[in-house]
C-alpha cells in the first residue's frame, strides 16, 4: 500500500512539474514578443503616413487624390492613396503600410490592357515625380 502511495504522490509531483513547464513554454514566447510592440492611436498612424515624403509627393502632384485607411489594431494599418483615369481606366496608387516600427511603401501603377508596374519605397518619390500614368508629367 505504501509503495502504490509513493508511486502516486511522485507521479502527481511529476505530472504538476510537467504541466508547469509546459506553461512556461507557452507563456515566455508571448511575452518576450510583446516586449517589442508599439501602441499607436490611429491619429499617430495618420501622423506617421503623412509625414512619409511619398506621401506629399502624391499630394504635390495629384490635389485630388482620394485615400483609404485602415487600423490593423496594436499600432499598425495602411494607408492608400490613389488617382484614376476614367477615360484610360489607368490607376495610380500608393501602398502605405506600418508593422512595428518601420512603414512600407510601395507605388503601383494599373493599366487596364498592360501588365502592372509596381515600384518598390526607395523609389516611390521619383516615381510619382515623373510618371506618365494617368497622363504626361506637368
Amino acid at each position: 500500500m505504501e509503495r502504490i502511495q509513493r508511486l502516486a504522490y511522485y507521479l502527481g509531483i511529476g505530472m504538476t512539474a510537467t504541466l508547469f513547464i509546459l506553461l512556461l513554454i507557452m507563456v515566455v514566447p508571448n511575452l518576450a514578443q510583446d516586449t517589442g510592440f508599439v501602441d499607436r492611436t490611429d491619429g499617430e498612424l495618420l501622423e506617421m503616413f503623412t509625414a512619409h515624403p511619398a506621401y506629399s509627393a502624391m499630394y504635390e502632384r495629384f490635389p485630388g487624390a482620394s485615400e483609404e485607411f485602415e487600423a490593423y489594431g496594436r499600432g499598425e494599418g495602411s494607408l492608400r492613396v490613389g488617382m484614376i483615369d476614367f477615360e484610360s481606366g489607368t490607376q495610380l496608387i500608393l501602398y502605405m503600410n506600418v508593422h512595428g516600427r518601420s512603414v512600407y511603401v510601395s507605388v503601383e501603377c494599373i493599366y487596364i490592357e498592360e501588365p502592372r508596374v509596381v515600384v518598390d519605397g526607395l523609389f516611390a518619390v521619383e516615381y510619382i515625380g515623373i510618371t506618365d500614368c494617368l497622363g504626361p508629367a506637368t
